[in-house]
């Protein structure tokens, strides 16, 4: 009765646990992919007027001209190839799809860095791609050299198999979820040059752009004038629920992912898009700077409770290693005590480590981190 496509997707862990917290009194929630903050005010007020004054009908696929001016000036300042490419999009995860969609099929192989977004492998099988693991244990910052060494691999698999050589992809995330590393701007440059040099098309998701504490973002797109970036609204904003963002690629990919765009998602929420216009014009460092004492204080936190864990740069997550080795029952122990983690095999080929969302009040980091140390006592 159904297509196989639907019988090889699995539904999402991190919906299972939203659906858990829903029956739980009063959980201590540490799994929280969204921001705490609201939608600035001038930006819901954008939203109404836009409402009221008829503003509800279609946009050009590609979306608000005047959006996509604003976006493509923002871009330039940041040096970013494709600048003069703007589409918006269904959100991050909108334009994700409409990329695989325009690059992947059955002949191509998609490089994932693991841990990873745990979307990715559910996208790539939806285009009939494979997905290749590269793993980035226990620092979590793929190197050049990483790279070339799971291209290598990967090659002398096919060729022991008799396979064709398949186009290759790469996911790149940066600012990481789940891992919240942030890659310098030397970092970014010096992998992009070994992609190209590999051969590789890649794919920029940065919709944590704006969540970097440390140094400011670097797009790959400046090093790279092949690259597809891809940004949303839905973190900067506070606005998960609106679904939009938008992406930048070469003009060729560019066109056919507006082609795809025409027959899917058709345009982006046309209110939505006036918002945002009044969104790029606010000051939100304020919330950046409440953001980064969070990150300062799950850090103090977990050193004074003795857990190991690299220092997140960017998002709003940290992957720490479970405190424990029997996993199982320190995760049966949280659900029972009411306090939501993610375990790390939902991003990850391995379960050594589990996901925290410091996107919550500083009162609730305390209380969590305290109830994870005595969990870990526990068992």
């Amino acid at each position: 009765m159904l297509a196989k496509r639907v019988h090889q997707l699995e539904s999402s862990g991190i919906r299972r646990l939203f659906e858990l917290g829903l029956k739980m009194k009063n959980p201590i929630d540490l799994s929280l992919g969204q921001p705490d903050f609201d939608v600035p005010a001038p930006v819901k007020k954008a939203a109404t007027e836009a409402i009221e004054k008829g503003m509800n009908r279609y946009t050009p696929t590609a979306g608000l001209p005047e959006l996509r001016k604003a976006l493509s000036l923002q871009l330039r300042k940041e040096n970013v190839h494709t600048h003069e490419n703007v589409m918006m999009i269904s959100g991050g995860s909108g334009g994700l799809n409409l990329a695989l969609f325009a690059l992947a099929d059955e002949t191509s192989d998609v490089y994932l860095l693991d841990p990873c977004f745990l979307t990715y492998p559910q996208l790539i099988k939806l285009v009939n791609a494979e997905a290749v693991y590269v793993s980035t244990y226990p620092t979590f910052r793929l190197s050049p050299e990483g790279l070339a060494e799971a291209v290598k691999k990967r090659e002398a698999e096919l060729a022991a198999r008799g396979v064709p050589a398949r186009r290759k992809i790469l996911i790149f995330n940066s600012p990481g979820n789940p891992t919240g590393v942030a890659y310098t701007a030397a970092e970014t440059e010096a992998l992009a040059r070994k992609a190209r040099e590999l051969q590789f098309q890649v794919i920029s998701d940065e919709v944590y752009d704006t969540f970097t504490y440390d140094q400011p973002h670097v797009s790959w797109g400046k090093f790279d004038d092949q690259a597809i970036v891809i940004r949303a609204f839905s973190k900067t904003g506070g606005m998960p629920g609106w679904r939009i963002g938008y992406a930048t690629a070469p003009t060729a990919i560019f066109n056919e992912m507006l082609k795809l765009q025409q027959f899917t998602f058709i345009c982006i929420n046309t209110p939505a898009q006036w918002a945002c216009l009044k969104l790029l014009e606010l000051d939100l460092s304020s919330i950046m700077d409440e953001y980064r004492a969070r990150r300062d204080l799950i850090c103090s936190l977990f050193d004074r409770h003795g857990f190991q864990y690299q220092k997140p740069g960017g998002s709003f997550y940290v992957f720490p290693s479970f405190p424990v080795k029997d996993v199982p029952r320190f995760m049966k122990r949280c659900i029972e005590r009411e306090i939501l983690i993610v375990p790390g095999e939902l991003f990850s080929m391995q379960n050594t480590n589990f996901r925290v969302s410091f996107s919550v009040k500083p009162e609730v980091l305390e209380r969590g981190v305290k109830l994870l140390s005595d969990i870990a006592a526990e068992c």
